[in-house]
């Protein structure tokens, strides 16, 4: 009896199952002590990656020393770990002890010592857009909060709109009169309205009627960046402010929190980024840095709504330009996207919208940098987090295997590799394909191109991680994982394309492959999902030789429909271009035991 190779859980670490925080990181998760190292913990630097760093710190050198605001894209399919790359640069930024203790990086810290030796202090800012209202309901209303966790004594910046605010202060003067409003304007006296004692900005402070009036008549100003004395008001604009500042904290501290979820209770983005950025520097910092997480994702799930996508696209170029010439710091933001939000336009909005729409957004682009993190990065890093094995044994068994795979048919060799793909592929070399085995590039490159084009909650290395857990028990040292398994994995998920034209393809191969091709599949083999189920957790349990037989025939024809289906899914993939019954089984390798004449 020939001998088995060993299952590939004894090789190389595989769970048993996957969570959802698996290879999964939130930006915000990622901005404490804690999280800086658990980011760092398992993330791995390319000599890519680090030109990719060298890029950002340049970028804000460069407005440092401009004394410029400035922007980039960060640019990265989806899963290439644009998330992680952003909560790495705030470690390097706060000047975390993770990323100081981790040499890989230490040729970007050299070239960049200035971080160390200047002593330049940065606010850092993340953000997750989706679920904003408008742009400067979560830009705007994040750093308020932000900075409320980092300085909570600090005041608070002047970036809502308070009409509303002074329409209640007015209504309680005529409720209760001057005296009950400006005692509680301040915690620091007695409820009468004077201060007997230096107040919580260390002068003697103390509001009148008539300062009141003065206050209330004041406009309201919406330019940012210059500076107000709010210990001493003396000016209309610095006791309107002052105002604003006692009334948001004493008498109505729940204004703010309700202004935070109003889309129209802001200032305007520019002026806005002028107002905080002036606090910014209050407080100490040389530079303001935005780190905006699914901007353009979020902008991406509402191109239905042209109006609203019209007006927030048009906001972005206030990240690098605006009303005044010189923010008080500098702001410098990393918005990191999928996609180019162009080609989403171009797909789902048309005529003189689709026009307006994309000038706003060339204009935005020519102002921009961009930073691109390249799928090339994707081997090392998914050997080094999930495919690495356990020793040097281990690793010499994957290497002999890998060696005997490299030997089946050239065609089918040249299929699993992809070589027929442009230079921005993952990377169409057997080094590739050493690095991501059981892997083919071929699913790797399937696998980017699909979750570049849905709305995915789960991360190419989570989805990878799945297929491993799933087919945990009876994956052995030698087989590859087929390109068709990918297929239910995504439809499970219940993840939706982008755009609507993508909608009606994915959802008509859904209803296609639920009603119809995999019910015929399994009438044809004479299966059932419960015995399907059940071998895919405890093969050794179907012992049956029949039905084992029957069941691995189905397996290899739904495969081969997964693969045909996502050839309809994602088309620019060129390994699932000119499909023939010969390309359908080299992506399947090992699912189809006879040669195919």
């Amino acid at each position: 009896m020939v001998q088995q190779p060993p299952l590939l859980r004894d090789v190389i670490d595989i769970k048993e199952s996957i969570s959802t925080s698996d290879f999964v990181l939130q930006l915000s998760e990622a901005t404490t002590p804690e999280g800086a190292e658990r980011a760092l913990r398992d993330y791995v630097v390319t000599e890519r990656l680090l030109e990719n760093f060298d890029e950002a710190l340049g970028l804000i050198r460069a407005a440092l020393d401009g004394h410029t605001s400035k922007a980039a894209y960060l640019h990265g399919s989806f899963g290439s770990g644009k998330s992680h790359f952003m909560s790495v640069l705030h470690a390097l930024l706060s000047g975390a002890p993770a990323a100081r203790a981790r040499t890989d990086l230490d040729p970007v810290l050299t070239k960049h010592e200035w971080l160390g030796t200047e002593g330049k202090r940065f606010l850092l800012v993340p953000y997750h857009m989706l679920g904003a209202k408008a742009l400067e309901q979560r830009v705007l209303g994040g750093y308020v909060s932000h900075v409320k966790k980092l300085h909570p004594e600090a005041s608070t910046p002047q970036v809502y709109r308070t009409d509303a605010l002074f329409e209640d202060i007015r209504a309680m003067r005529s409720r209760l009169g001057d005296q009950a409003v400006i005692g509680g304007l301040t915690s620091a006296d007695g409820g009468d309205g004077t201060a007997d004692e230096e107040d919580e900005w260390g002068e003697a402070f103390g509001w009148t009627p008539q300062l009141l009036d003065t206050a209330l008549a004041a406009e309201e100003v919406h330019e940012g960046g210059q500076a107000l004395n709010l210990v001493s008001p003396s000016t209309p604009a610095e006791l309107r402010a002052r105002l604003v500042q006692d009334a948001s904290t004493h008498l109505l501290p729940g204004f703010a929190k309700n202004a935070a979820e109003d889309e129209h209770g802001f200032v305007s983005l520019d002026a806005g980024l002028s107002v905080i950025a002036e606090h910014a520097k209050s407080l100490g910092y040389d530079g303001l840095i935005l780190f905006m997480d699914e901007l353009i994702l979020w902008l991406a799930t509402l191109i239905h709504d042209q109006k609203f996508v019209a007006r927030e696209a048009g906001k972005i170029t206030n990240f690098v330009e605006g009303g005044d010439a010189r923010r008080a710091v500098p702001v410098i933001s990393f918005i990191a996207r999928q996609r180019d939000l162009r080609e989403l336009v171009g797909e789902e909005v048309s005529g003189a919208a689709e026009a307006s729409i994309q000038d706003t957004l060339n204009l935005a682009s020519g102002r921009f940098d961009k930073i691109t993190l390249e799928d090339r990065n994707l081997p090392q890093v998914a050997h080094a987090r999930l495919l690495k094995p356990k020793d040097d044994e281990a690793a010499a068994l994957v290497d002999a295997e890998f060696e005997k795979t490299r030997k089946i048919r050239q065609e089918v060799w040249d299929t699993l590799l992809g070589s027929d793909r442009g230079a921005d592929g993952v990377g169409a070399d057997e080094e590739s394909f050493r690095l991501t085995y059981p892997f083919s590039p071929a699913f790797m490159d399937t696998l980017v191109h699909v979750s570049s084009a849905l709305q995915r909650n789960r991360t190419g290395m989570k989805l990878m991680g799945q297929l491993l857990a799933d087919h945990r028990a009876e994956l052995r040292l030698g087989d590859l994982i087929p390109v068709g398994d990918l297929y239910p994995l995504i439809t499970a998920g219940g993840d939706k394309p982008f755009t609507d034209s993508l909608k009606v393809v994915f959802e008509a191969a859904d209803k296609l492959y639920r009603t119809k091709l995999r019910p015929y599949l399994i009438l044809t083999h004479n299966v059932s999902e419960e015995v399907i189920e059940q071998y895919a957790h405890r093969p050794d349990s179907i012992v049956d030789p029949d039905l084992r037989t029957r069941i691995k025939q189905f397996t290899g024809d739904n495969r081969i429909v997964g693969t045909l289906l996502l050839s309809a899914l994602a088309p620019s993939v060129p390994a699932l271009s000119d499909l023939t019954i010969r390309r359908l089984s080299a992506l399947n390798y090992g699912s189809v035991v006879a040669p195919i004449p």
